[in-house]
């Protein structure tokens, strides 16, 4: 939908937009499209990698079956130098199958593309009732492997944004869209990316702006109203988030010190 997104930030434009945020696998990523989008608005762009290399291509494959890893990081290498004002955040899909190996994607992206206009963002993988067999276990094993590879990002150089977990998202975090709102190509609105086309969840238009308060009720769900095992997954995903996000600060304070010559 690059066309639609053009349009959109455009007629953003009139009404003082300072940020926008879009969502993509950044197959169709070009220096002319990355040059389009931030002329008309765009300040970030969140690309997904589903782990390093042919991890990422299982889950990936266009319709001949050819994974789009190496595809994604060529895009991003000549498109960004054309976008000097575009910050990419780099959203990590963390699932049992692919969190062995995620060290390596955080490598390769600091060598290929670079640190200083890019963030990690990640997120655990749910089942949200589709039977998906490598969503990781939300354990103690489990959080200390994030926690190891969130310092490793930010050892990197790399902006590590907080982890993400339910109740926190800038989309659904506040009912009545009080802090973001997703845009279907259609026009419709919804409270969240997982929600998005699905009958009985839309929560207003472009022409008429979200429902009343009073009348959204059950339309608005946030992260994980599908999750299965919604009750105990949550709290624990929460948990993981806590202490991953204040190690982080803490190494990212430690950081920031010693680059001044100061011993904490």
């Amino acid at each position: 939908q690059y066309r639609t997104c053009v349009e959109l930030l455009e007629q953003m434009q009139p009404l003082k937009m300072v940020s926008a945020q879009m969502f993509s696998n950044a197959v169709l990523l070009t220096p002319e499209r990355a040059r389009t989008l931030t002329g008309a608005g765009l300040t970030n762009l969140q690309i997904s990698f589903d782990g390093y290399g042919d991890d990422h291509d299982r889950y990936r494959r266009d319709a001949a079956g050819v994974g789009s890893y190496r595809k994604i990081l060529g895009n991003m290498g000549r498109a960004l130098p054309a976008a000097p004002d575009l910050h990419v955040t780099a959203r990590i899909n963390v699932t049992s199958a692919n969190i062995a190996r995620l060290d390596q994607l955080l490598d390769e992206l600091a060598t290929e593309i670079g640190t200083d206009r890019m963030s990690l963002r990640f997120g655990l993988v749910d089942d949200i009732g589709i039977g998906f067999e490598e969503a990781p276990e939300r354990d103690q094993i489990t959080g200390a492997r994030v926690l190891e590879l969130a310092l490793h990002g930010v050892d990197l150089d790399f902006e590590v944004e907080p982890l993400a977990s339910q109740g926190t998202c800038m989309f659904c975090g506040v009912v009545g869209g009080g802090s973001g709102t997703v845009i279907n190509s259609d026009g419709t609105l919804y409270s969240c990316w997982e929600s998005v086309g699905r009958a009985g969840y839309e929560v207003g238009d472009l022409d008429s702006g979200y429902l009343p308060l009073d009348e959204l009720g059950e339309r608005w769900v946030d992260c994980s109203y599908n999750v299965v095992g919604r009750e105990t997954s949550v709290p624990a995903l929460m948990s993981i988030a806590g202490t991953v996000d204040v190690a982080v600060l803490d190494r990212t304070y430690e950081r920031s010190l010693a680059a001044e010559g100061v011993v904490a």
